[in-house]
């Protein structure tokens, strides 16, 4: 009967999507167009998970180097940079898993003038996580070059003491290079802290301790990619996972529709589970022997 082989399937799909973590926001920039003064459309052919918005008018650009696309975002004259990664679904903090590959193109002997900022922020801009890649070319606070930095909950800009100097090193010009690399970053969220990990090349450490959160954020809606008028980077294989988080928001603007939805599908506020709930009371009803108490058996 159609109606039974809907209510297994629909059993198995409603198990399958509550358990582990899923993805809500993956790019690697391989089905974006290789162009100069790229818009968002064009990047968001990059992505196979959530989506962008905001690049820096002008000065984004997808770059390809030995068959490899990446993104590279340059400086905004008087602006910053204050690039959006919205997810799919909201996630919770804890067990979040964000990950990229990145490497510094605009590079200073001023200290935190050409600094690269990775935040996971909630649907009201609160703030989790927050860290950044110093663009300093000199030995700045706590010895700086290139360093990873962690911004604690007062604003406390801390360098991350298992990185050294030269982390970031070597950088990228304006023609990106697949055989020079990127430094690859990953930050793994716990409750009550996270851990970043850092590999390049033969170069990589994983931190001892857990760092303090930047804000009181229990969810991530949003990953901020942030740089000040004087920031230039590349970044590539972005990749965030974790829990989806009940009730959650992707795009925040409080709709709880992730920002895709439309009227009368599962993305326009209603959790998927709840969705396929519907669906299996409708089947039982149709098939007319099923109890309600039969269908927690």
């Amino acid at each position: 009967m159609k109606c039974s082989r809907m209510l297994i399937t629909a059993v198995f799909i409603a198990a399958t999507m509550t358990a582990g973590a899923v993805d809500v926001l993956v790019a690697d920039f391989q089905g974006s167009t290789t162009q100069d003064n790229t818009d968002i459309a064009n990047i968001n052919l990059g992505a196979s998970v959530g989506s962008f918005e905001n690049p820096p008018p002008g000065q984004a650009y997808i770059k390809e180097s030995n068959t490899e696309k990446v993104l590279f975002l340059d400086r905004r004259s008087g602006a910053g940079i204050d690039f959006k990664g919205h997810l799919s679904e909201t996630i919770d903090v804890d067990g979040a898993v964000f990950e990229l590959d990145t490497v510094i193109r605009r590079t200073t002997s001023t200290p935190a003038v050409k600094d690269i900022f990775f935040v996971g922020l909630d649907g009201s801009g609160n703030k989790s996580f927050e860290i950044a890649l110093t663009g300093d070319n000199d030995s700045g606070p706590a010895g700086s070059q290139h360093r990873l930095f962690y911004v604690d909950p007062v604003g406390g800009y801390t360098v991350i003491p298992e990185g050294a100097d030269g982390d970031g090193l070597p950088t990228q010009n304006s023609t990106y290079d697949s055989t020079v690399g990127m430094n690859h970053i990953t930050v793994t969220c716990s409750a009550d802290g996270y851990i970043v990990s850092f590999v390049r090349d033969t170069t990589s450490w994983t931190t001892a301790a857990k760092l303090p959160y930047s804000g009181t954020a229990t969810t991530i809606a949003t990953i901020g990619f942030i740089g000040s008028d004087e920031t230039g980077y590349y970044m590539d294989n972005v990749h965030l996972s974790g829990t989806a988080s009940a009730g959650g928001d992707g795009d925040g603007d409080g709709d709880g529709d992730g920002g895709g939805g439309s009227a009368g599908t599962p993305e326009a506020g209603m959790p998927v589970a709840s969705a396929v709930g519907l669906g299996l009371l409708g089947c039982a009803i149709a098939l007319g022997g099923i109890s309600l108490s039969r269908k927690k058996k």
